[in-house]
Order: structure tokens, then C-alpha cells, then sequence
């Protein structure tokens, strides 16, 4: 019989112990501090790197990954447009003369005038589309996570985020991840005292 109890109690303090590993592993997992910053790196890579850097050199328990923010549906949808009537300019400052009496819709002194300025609208037939072509291919976004919850949104504040805000939001991070940590440790403490009880 006191041997039967001596290894219920055996088995007692290994499922414990076990059960402990696996909340330690659990809680590993659960802890890791990742921040996620998900930006136009068209415009901010290098102010990513930056930020990057000053996060990791002042809080060593964080990670940080980047993301490409997507480009709406709306910009992609006119960036592929604008290939065609940057064409379509430039095949009415080439061929206007030739093709003018075959579009009687269009009147003749429209394509007189892009004959006689031809060089200002292939010029600024060209410097406006590098402009469009450049808004379009970019979003502005420099958003900034820590799990599923956003810190920072330049798309919300229209403004980068500065070194003091984001130190700010990863300080209180910590202080909440550290005092979750000590009631966890704490629970452990009294579980071991439990076993010590056991072995009284």
C-alpha cells in the first residue's frame, strides 16, 4: 500500500511538472515580442531600417518583420491605365495630322494645336505620367503592430511615427508581459509548495 501511494505521488508530481514544461513552452510562444511594421517600401525603406535598428538597440526582447502594405485595387487598376493614355497622347502628337479626318468627332484645330506645341505636350505628356504613375504605385503607409494590435498608423495620423512615440508603446508592452510573467511564476512557486505539502 505505501508503495502504491509512493508512486501515485510519483506520478502526481511528474504530470505536474510536465504540465508545467508545457505552459513554460506555451507561454515561450505566446510571448514572443514581435513587431510588425507593414509600410510602403517604395518611400520609407529607408526610414524602416532606421526604426528598426533604434527598436532592437533599446529593446533587446523584440523582434521585428517586415511587410509590403498592398496597393488598393483602385491604384492598381489605374496605374495599368495610364499606359494606354500615356499611348494615346503620344499617337496624337505623332500620327494627329494623318488620323485627323478619320475621327470627325475630335475638330480638326484640336490637332492643329498639339501640332503646333508638340514639344510641351510630349514633355509634359511624359513628366505627368511619371508623377501619376508614382502616386499610384505607392500607398503612404508606414503601420506599425505588436500581434494584432496597431500602434502606430501613419494612414490614421499622416506622419511618421517618432523614436519617443513607439519607445513609449514598447515600455508598456513590457510592463504588462513583465507583471503577467510574475503571476505565472508565482503560480508555479505555489505549485511546487503543494508538492512540498504532499511530501510532508
Amino acid at each position: 500500500e505505501e508503495k502504491e501511494k509512493e508512486k501515485e505521488k510519483i506520478e502526481k508530481k511528474n504530470k505536474k511538472q510536465k504540465k508545467k514544461e508545457e505552459e513554460e513552452e506555451n507561454e515561450e510562444e505566446d510571448n514572443r515580442q514581435i513587431i510588425t511594421i507593414i509600410y510602403d517600401k517604395k518611400s520609407y525603406a529607408k526610414y524602416y531600417e532606421t526604426l528598426k535598428n533604434e527598436i532592437m538597440g533599446n529593446f533587446t526582447n523584440f523582434d521585428v518583420e517586415e511587410k509590403e502594405y498592398p496597393l488598393p485595387s483602385n491604384k492598381q487598376f489605374f496605374s495599368k491605365i495610364t499606359f494606354f493614355t500615356q499611348m494615346g497622347i503620344s499617337l496624337l502628337v505623332f500620327s494627329g495630322q494623318k488620323i485627323k479626318d478619320k475621327i470627325p468627332m475630335i475638330p480638326p484645330s484640336f490637332f492643329d494645336m498639339i501640332e503646333k506645341n508638340k514639344w510641351f505636350v510630349i514633355i509634359s505628356n511624359f513628366v505627368f505620367h511619371q508623377w501619376l504613375n508614382k502616386n499610384l504605385s505607392t500607398t503612404g503607409a508606414f503601420e506599425i503592430y505588436f500581434k494584432d494590435k496597431i500602434i502606430f498608423s501613419k494612414l490614421s495620423s499622416n506622419k511618421l511615427p517618432k523614436e519617443r512615440d513607439i519607445h513609449s508603446e514598447l515600455k508598456k508592452i513590457n510592463k504588462k508581459y513583465k507583471n503577467r510573467n510574475k503571476g505565472k511564476k508565482k503560480k508555479y512557486v505555489d505549485d511546487d509548495d503543494d508538492d512540498f505539502d504532499d511530501d510532508l
